[in-house]
């Protein structure tokens, strides 16, 4: 958050606030201050808050808009690859133009609600609102989109275009969940032999060196 020196004509930043809210740089606060008699706080310290707050949400909406534009990137890839891997048929590339406008529409609709949050936290900001600001960090950190399943859409992709044979679906799908198997952690492992067929799971997923972790 930035002030500019109230005085006319300066262009400096303010870096002092007096009790008239008013806002000065270094060079203009001592002649306002004894015109008026007002009190002054340097702003850095009046805000310290505020202006932490302020700088983390920054850092936090930029890697929201980051993953998104990366995962479009990604699910755009993933349908113009199954594509070329099943075929150049006008209804499967009909199937594959309509897949990625709706990529790009969600992203569009994404990246102008994060606008919208930055938006709202310069306004918090100015206000001195950390709490405020302090909600959108939480937002942000509660989307949790590191860890969000890539691996659905390549297996989403798999079914709406590919054409091959059910046992060729299969074992692109098989693939497709080994990888993610392998990449997940201990815990993450466990979870999701329970919540699948155990044996299935182990028999398809699990390496050897798999076996010594679980």
């Amino acid at each position: 958050m930035d002030f500019s020196c109230y005085q006319p004509e300066c262009s400096l930043k303010a870096v002092w606030e007096c009790t008239c809210n008013k806002h000065f740089c270094e060079s203009h606060i001592s002649a306002h201050s004894n015109e008026s008699n007002c009190e002054i706080d340097l702003i850095e310290v009046k805000y310290s808050l505020v202006i932490e707050k302020n700088i983390e949400v920054i850092n936090v909406l930029r890697e929201v808009r980051a993953y998104l534009i990366k995962a479009a990137e990604k699910n755009i890839i993933e349908v113009n690859k199954c594509l070329i891997e099943s075929s150049l048929l006008a209804e499967d590339i009909k199937v594959a133009e309509k897949k990625i406008l709706e990529v790009n529409k969600c992203l569009i609709e994404s990246l102008l609600f994060v606008e919208e949050k930055e938006v709202n936290c310069e306004n918090y900001a100015l206000k001195n609102n950390a709490e405020n600001i302090q909600e959108t960090i939480n937002w942000a950190r509660a989307l949790n989109l590191q860890n969000r399943e890539e691996i659905t859409l390549s297996l989403s992709v798999v079914q709406l275009l590919s054409i091959k044979s059910e046992e060729e679906n299969k074992n692109i799908n098989n693939d497709i969940l080994k990888r993610k198997f392998k990449a997940m952690d201990t815990d993450s492992k466990i979870n999701f032999m329970v919540q699948n067929n155990y044996e299935s799971v182990k028999d398809n997923f699990v390496d050897d060196a798999d076996c010594y972790q679980v």
